[in-house]
């Protein structure tokens, strides 16, 4: 489904993709923005309103203040405990946003102008001269809107949240089907452990795996990494980052430090 919009000169457009199956759906937003010092913001309307609202941060997550504009990451949510009810949006790349009321809003633009600000002797910017200003122009943006149970979206929604923003790069290539298949390269089986990186390593040869808990509880998760060439269980404090060498010799994991101290 889609739907248009416009306002002076400014023009946008809300594509709606809905699944066969599941709970979630997608929004895409094209926007041509020409207004001045004002915000956009997409709002989205709550049935009812929730008792708490929560961003995602470095390593984990908070609860925002509502009626305020705040700042998280990849998603955000609200949720009440006493209904059992919980509603989270997982954006592409947008920052800001509040909850007032039974308004979910996502900001998106504001047109402010650089580095000025209207003060006792009038505006800064005077209308009849050209004037550069901030988050004007053409615009695009993703949304998946996730709803269910508070365990169920409190436990899924970080990992969502990644799959969403870091697609894997697609090629044009044209393989030789030649040769065994690969198997899995990591699995973990607790969706609230979340892989933050997997690299070279800087200070020696080899590779380096960086894990995390994304809900501020206690967590042990099973890995294997090459389709089972290497299997660790590791446990982890709310909220705690922990840093492993992948040994290929010894089939191993051995932890070290967010500094890589070998």
């Amino acid at each position: 489904m889609e739907a248009a919009f416009g306002l002076h000169n400014s023009k946008a457009y809300i594509r709606y993709q809905m699944p066969k199956e599941g709970s979630s759906f997608d929004i895409e937003i094209g926007v041509h923005f020409m207004e001045k010092e004002n915000y956009l913001k997409a709002i989205l309307k709550t049935p009812e309103s929730f008792e708490a609202f929560y961003g995602q941060i470095m390593f984990g997550r908070e609860m925002l203040k509502k009626g305020k504009e705040t700042v998280s990451q990849k998603w955000i949510m609200v949720k009440d405990n006493v209904s059992n009810k919980a509603l989270a949006v997982i954006n592409n790349g947008t920052y800001g946003a509040s909850y007032t009321e039974q308004e979910l809003g996502i900001t998106l633009l504001r047109s402010a102008g650089y580095t000025s600000a209207d003060f006792i002797m009038g505006k800064a910017l005077q209308e009849e001269q050209w004037a550069p200003r901030m988050e004007q122009g053409e615009r695009f943006y993703r949304f998946r809107i996730c709803g269910g149970p508070v365990s169920e979206i409190d436990n899924t929604i970080d990992r969502e949240a990644v799959a969403f923003n870091e697609e894997p790069y697609g090629f044009s290539y044209c393989p030789l089907e030649e040769g065994n298949r690969s198997g899995q390269f990591i699995t973990i089986d607790n969706p609230r452990v979340i892989v933050s990186a997997v690299k070279k390593a800087e200070n020696f040869e080899g590779y380096i795996l960086r894990l995390y808990e994304s809900t501020g509880k206690r967590a042990e998760a099973n890995i294997r990494i090459l389709d089972g060439e290497i299997q660790e269980k590791v446990l982890l404090n709310g909220f705690e980052v922990k840093t492993y060498k992948i040994d290929m010799d010894g089939k191993c994991l051995i932890e070290t430090g967010l500094i890589e101290d070998f």
